[in-house]
């Protein structure tokens, strides 16, 4: 066995008799204190340990991206990168400027300049890792992965994917033996306690309190892997998260959340308040139901709401001759933004060149892009081109215009913007918790740009418009009966969960 750094053992011994060497006795006390000290330092105040397990699937997090590791399926790396992240959406929220944010962060995560308080190491538990490639067909719903998320690969038999189920870890945190040493006990033989110096007890009060928000935050509302916004990889730890008894109702579930924003000192910002990175929303969402507890139902209901809401359209059920029977026949999207690319483009299908949109008051064509605020890039594929979707009625030479090519939505100057919108199961246990909505506050993104191959068109994003028009998925009624639409696709996703009796849960600052 590695034994630890006790250096400072022999720092702190009191001085002996003889100024040439230590008396033997205390040579002795020194050998046998170091021996105790080597089998219990993980009892030891400078080392944590937290068994965490996952609650939902893990998909990705390895060296190939889309696959998990299956030697070291999470790394204590990414671990580090996870709470960095969670600590700047809670505690960093306190700092209003980058550069204050970056001088705090560089103190208790390390910096080049200089090495971080704690050291961070992942212990994996093999005998609960089931790492295994599963075959999930569409039709096939045993498995309980809702195929929204994930863009399959078809291989003639069905659609793999890589995932992690049943799995726990040990996450060790051991903070640096320079800010102990050791102190004899005078009421018990050959007995030394480790204590933290006296010139660092504050600052590593602070350190202590920084890192346990971060823990808090990433299990309780991250997770490990690809897709932790909507759920999958999420956690759980005895240490961090609620009991049972917490989440009987809002109340409580409400009075344990306060709790923890006091214990962490966590600063969480209302709606509209920004800074300029992600900040946890002081406001959550939770629906309590004694019927679906179980972690994977609650994750695959919460996606399933939020698929419905971004897939908005009109279907109709049609007989199909080839598999007789009826098929569902989608039509055209009640969101904008198609008919905006096409007006971007200047192209369209005979039978799509005119906007099936327009506002109510002003009877002018709606050209906008709502769903950009849930995530970019968003990918759109016009499936008119596809010859083998084309209708018998469609010729190319005759009418002279088809649909735009493939068309990606993205924020200009980046690549991707993250979703604010975080959809999981509060995990109580391994195998149960409730639903929960939680929202980053990020900060406005102005300028959009849409790419085709060779071509990029700059667009203006404006958030601020009520997109009120029939059948807009943004509309709704104001307290005066009259139809109205919220100015944010965020927004009213929101308050339509409010509608499906989600609680609302706010955290009273501190």
């Amino acid at each position: 066995m590695k034994l630890p750094q006790y250096s400072q053992l022999f720092l702190s011994l009191p001085p002996a008799s003889s100024s040439s060497q230590l008396a033997e006795s205390q040579v002795k006390d020194a050998i046998q204190s170091l021996q105790q000290a080597a089998h219990s330092d993980n009892d030891s105040p400078h080392h944590e340990q937290y068994t965490i397990t996952l609650t939902t699937p893990m998909f990705g997090g390895g060296v190939i991206a889309g696959q998990v590791d299956p030697v070291a399926p999470v790394r204590a790396s990414s671990v580090r990168g996870h709470l960095r992240f969670w600590w700047r959406a809670t505690r960093g929220a306190v700092y209003t400027n980058v550069a204050e944010l970056a001088q705090r962060e560089a103190e208790v995560f390390g910096h080049t300049a200089n090495s971080s308080p704690f050291s961070i190491w992942v212990e994996h538990k093999d005998e609960l890792a089931e790492i295994k490639p599963k075959i999930h067909e569409y039709k096939n719903e045993i498995l309980g992965i809702p195929p929204y998320l994930f863009q399959f690969t078809q291989d003639g038999k069905g659609t793999k994917w890589y995932g992690l189920e049943k799995y726990a870890f040990i996450l060790h945190i051991k903070w640096s033996p320079h800010f102990f040493e050791y102190d004899k006990q005078d009421d018990v033989e050959h007995q030394w306690q480790l204590r933290i110096k006296p010139q660092y007890i504050e600052q590593m009060k602070q350190w202590q309190c920084d890192l346990r928000a971060a823990l808090w935050a990433w299990i309780n509302f991250g997770g490990v892997g690809a897709r932790t916004r909507k759920g999958c990889g999420s956690l759980y730890s005895e240490s961090f998260s609620p009991s049972s008894e917490d989440c009987k109702n809002k109340y409580k579930l409400q009075k344990w959340f306060n709790q923890q924003q006091k214990d962490f000192n966590v600063c969480l910002l209302p709606a509209g308040e920004y800074r300029p990175w992600p900040t946890l929303r002081s406001e959550f969402y939770t629906k309590f139901d004694s019927f679906s507890q179980r972690n994977r139902k609650i994750w695959n209901i919460l996606i399933e709401d939020y698929k419905k809401f971004r897939q908005q359209r009109p279907i109709t059920k049609q007989y199909c001759s080839k598999k007789k029977r009826n098929i569902n026949k989608f039509g055209r999207s009640y969101w904008p933004e198609a008919d905006s690319i096409r007006a971007a483009f200047k192209t369209a299908y005979w039978k799509h060149d005119r906007p099936t949109h327009y506002f109510s008051q002003s009877n002018t064509p709606v050209i906008a892009y709502p769903r950009a605020e849930l995530g970019m890039p968003i990918n759109f594929e016009f499936r008119i081109n596809d010859p083998e979707r084309e209708p018998k009625d469609f010729v190319p030479q005759k009418q002279g215009k088809c649909e735009p090519d493939r068309t990606q939505l993205k924020p200009k100057g980046k690549e991707r913007l993250a979703s604010p919108l975080i959809l999981k199961s509060l995990a109580f246990s391994p195998d149960e918790g409730v639903a929960l909505i939680a929202v980053l506050n990020h900060p406005p993104h102005g300028q959009l740009c849409l790419t085709q191959p060779g071509i990029c068109e700059d667009i203006e994003w404006l958030p601020n418009i009520p997109l009120h028009y029939p059948k807009s998925p943004l509309n709704y009624k104001a307290p005066d009966l009259t139809e109205t639409a919220y100015t944010s696709a965020l927004q009213a996703y929101v308050e339509k969960a409010k509608e499906a009796k989600f609680c609302p849960i706010t955290c009273t600052p501190q």
